[in-house]
């Protein structure tokens, strides 16, 4: 069972109101709720505030406390709108936030998170100052104890704000093409890792700096984008690389238009084109590595290094 709580707020009563955390939440939902495939994935509740419409602190506080009040396999949290920081820490801000009633404080989320009975949990935060997510003011080190099975992506920094362009946030789109496939590994799946190193590679030096924190022991799929390449062809891996550092000899034999064609060998060049495709594959021929000339040319082939972390994990049937 895996349940998702997706969080947008537009509207602020004390404060400057928002344009894009609705529109951001809603793409995120739609995104979460869903694998590739159309299958499901987290049971998701979707809670927005825009039009006059409100969420207060209260109310704020009592579904985020409902995500964690009972056990489940994974609970995922995404939360756009405003954030501050005080001495006593970071809050998400609810529509009537004002001084010394912010919100919902980010150690009041951790002290449900640690204890609950949810085998792993993702938070990711759009707001400003999201960085303070895990972070106590006087602790050593102004970190707080974050249990095991917890990651954590903020869109800035303690100290900085999280910008929106065009009515979404910059991270929150990055977020989303990044769930939609973009950080995928060949079989489709999405991991809060690797969300994070999408997002992150995207900002510049000068730019807010997204921040992520993870205490797991596994990779976490978080969603299932389209499949890369079939599970079949990276199977087969070790029947044409009996070595993950081999070098395959190429020859014309495996163009299907020489008259030297070998059926086997072309049926080979069809599994190469893939494999070469999706990167698993380098083919000796500088400076154009155009697979048919290398194989009129008589040049090789060989696996580059993601290729040979496959061939390693077929190997130890992994896959």
């Amino acid at each position: 069972m895996k349940r998702a709580l997706i969080i947008g707020i537009n509207e602020y009563t004390h404060a400057n109101p928002l344009r894009g955390c609705v529109n951001d939440a809603k793409n995120v939902a739609a995104l979460i709720s869903r694998n590739a495939d159309g299958t499901k994935n987290f049971d998701t509740k979707i809670l927005t505030a825009e039009n006059g419409d409100v969420i207060n602190a209260k109310d704020l506080k009592k579904v985020i406390t409902e995500l964690f009040a009972q056990p489940a396999d994974m609970a995922f949290l995404y939360f756009s709108g405003h954030g501050t920081a005080t001495n006593l820490g970071g809050y998400l801000c609810a529509s009537d936030a004002e001084k010394y009633n912010e919100g919902v404080s980010v150690q009041d989320i951790l002290n449900l998170i640690n204890p609950s009975q949810i085998k792993e949990v993702v938070v990711v935060l759009d707001c400003c100052q999201s960085g303070t997510f895990g972070q106590i003011p006087g602790l050593a080190n102004n970190a707080a104890s974050i249990r095991e099975g917890v990651s954590i992506l903020t869109a800035s920094r303690e100290n900085q704000s999280a910008i929106e362009v065009n009515g979404s946030g910059i991270f929150t789109s990055l977020v989303c093409d990044a769930l939609a496939g973009s950080a995928s590994d060949l079989l489709g799946v999405v991991t809060p890792s690797g969300v994070y190193s999408h997002v992150e590679q995207s900002f510049s030096a000068w730019e807010q700096r997204p921040l992520f924190k993870s205490f797991v022991s596994r990779s976490t799929p978080l969603r299932r984008a389209v499949q890369k390449i079939d599970v079949a062809n990276l199977l087969s891996l070790k029947s044409l690389f009996k070595q993950p550092d081999e070098i395959l000899h190429l020859d014309p034999s495996f163009e299907h238009t020489e008259r030297k064609a070998k059926p086997e060998n072309v049926e080979k060049f069809k599994f190469l084109k893939k494999l070469q495709t999706v990167g698993l594959i380098k083919v000796n021929r500088e400076p154009d590595p155009d697979l048919y000339w290398a194989c009129i040319e008589n040049k090789s082939c060989q696996l580059t290094a993601l290729g040979a972390f496959y061939w390693h994990l077929v190997n130890a049937n992994k896959i």
